[in-house]
Formats: structure tokens, sequence, C-alpha cells
């Protein structure tokens, strides 16, 4: 995973002097960070042993995954990191959304989705009744100088 892209490497910069002057400091507590971690420029010295969550894993052995990462490097050459992965899950909620409505009404898309599941990259999506997707997040673990990949969570 060290090749990815940084989904924003302004928090990494942050995190990377937390993380240091905590260990200086003797602190050894497990750390635990968000999406942001998955950035070629955390330090994962200073994070070893920490665990972050993200929308996705490429490693993530599902089929649709699997599939979804052969399709982006065949077209992009390299792995897909989590705003790609997203984009293209939001895209295809919505397509499926409006096909389901009979048109392109906001309101009554939003409505249609109200009552519909997805099976996407992401993993399985709903949506609340304030329109928040209810949907599973992937753990990594930064060992090793690497950050890997160790489950998927289902609300």
């Amino acid at each position: 995973m060290g090749g990815r892209q940084s989904q924003n490497g302004n928090c990494c910069s942050t995190v990377n002097v937390i993380a240091a002057q905590a260990r200086e400091k003797g602190i050894t507590a497990v750390m635990m960070g968000g999406d942001d971690w998955d950035s070629a420029q955390l330090d994962r010295t200073a994070t070893e042993g920490g665990y972050f969550t993200n929308h996705c894993a490429p490693e993530d052995p599902r089929p649709v995954v699997q599939e979804w990462v052969k399709k982006y490097q065949a077209r992009y050459g390299s792995v897909p990191n989590a705003l790609a992965t997203l984009g293209y899950d939001a895209a295809n909620v919505l397509f499926q959304a409006v096909e389901k409505a009979g048109a392109d009404d906001p309101v009554k898309v939003a409505q249609t989705m109200e009552g519909m599941r997805f099976e996407a990259v992401t993993g399985p999506i709903a949506f609340d009744s304030q329109h928040n997707p209810v949907k599973p997040a992937c753990i990594f673990h930064v060992t090793g100088g690497e950050a890997q990949f160790v489950t998927t969570l289902y609300p």
C-alpha cells in the first residue's frame, strides 16, 4: 500500500508530528486514525502498531472489489485509492436510484434512495432517515512499515 496516492497529505504532516512526539515522550499506546492515514506521507515508524479505518481495501478478496481493481489498473495503470472508489460507487448509486425512480427529480431520487440497498465496491450501502449512508469500514494495521488490510466491519 505504500505506493497508493495520498488523499490528504496535510493531515499526515500533523499526524506525523503528533505520533513522533508521543513516541519521544515514551507513550506506547496504540494509535488510531482515519482514512487520511492511507497516505504515502504517513510516518509508518512513528505510527507502527496503530490502526486506521478507510472506505475500501484493494486487497479485499470480494469479487466485486477485485474486478474493480483490475478494471481500474487496466485503464489508469495504478491501484484505485479510496476517493476513486467512492466516486465510482457514488455514480453507480445515483444511476441506480434515478433508474428506479423513473425520473431525475432530486426529491424523488432521494426518496427512492431511502428504501434501496446498494451492492457497491465499498460494501453494501443503505441510507438512514437523514439520508446518511450506512456502510462498512475497512480496518488497517500499520505493521512492519506497511499498512496491512485486517478486516471489514459491517454496521
